[in-house]
């Protein structure tokens, strides 16, 4: 079970667009907002393409 979830999230993280995103997937909108706004410090890290906790 909890292979099969780890492989649904990286799934949807990754490779899922969605409508709601416009049509980008989770982590691409991530990283899109993260370039248009480097002065808030919302991330302790830049987002990356690996999936997983990012603590």
């Amino acid at each position: 079970m909890e292979q099969t979830l780890l492989r649904y999230v990286a799934l949807y993280n990754h490779q899922l667009p969605q409508s709601a995103l416009k049509s980008k997937t989770p982590i691409q909108a991530m990283k899109d907002w993260y370039q248009e706004h480097p002065h808030l410090h919302m991330f302790h890290k830049r987002p990356y393409d690996c999936p997983g906790c990012d603590i």
